[in-house]
């Protein structure tokens, strides 16, 4: 894990002097300002959808255990949801 994120950090660096070195002043200003804005307002963007998405899925889940649950109980389950093992 700790080698992935070395390797990540130098393939970042090394990205930005090539990319300095490719655009120019100007349009590296640019990429930097629109880079910066995208990783500052990326996080608080993302509408809540983790945090739906993982309610959701439980909540789903909880609702097929119980319809596995009845079915396997009335003996016609064919599979039962790890979500209670």
């Amino acid at each position: 894990m700790f080698l992935i994120r070395v390797a990540s950090a130098v393939l970042a660096y090394g990205s930005q002097v090539l990319f300095a070195r490719w655009m120019g002043d100007f349009e590296f200003g640019i990429y930097v300002y629109v880079t910066t804005w995208v990783l500052l307002l990326g996080p608080a963007l993302d509408l809540g959808l983790g945090t739906a998405a993982q309610r959701f899925i439980r909540i789903i889940a909880t609702v097929a255990c119980s319809t596995c649950c009845a079915a396997s109980s009335a003996g016609a389950g064919r599979w039962h949801s790890p979500v209670h093992a």
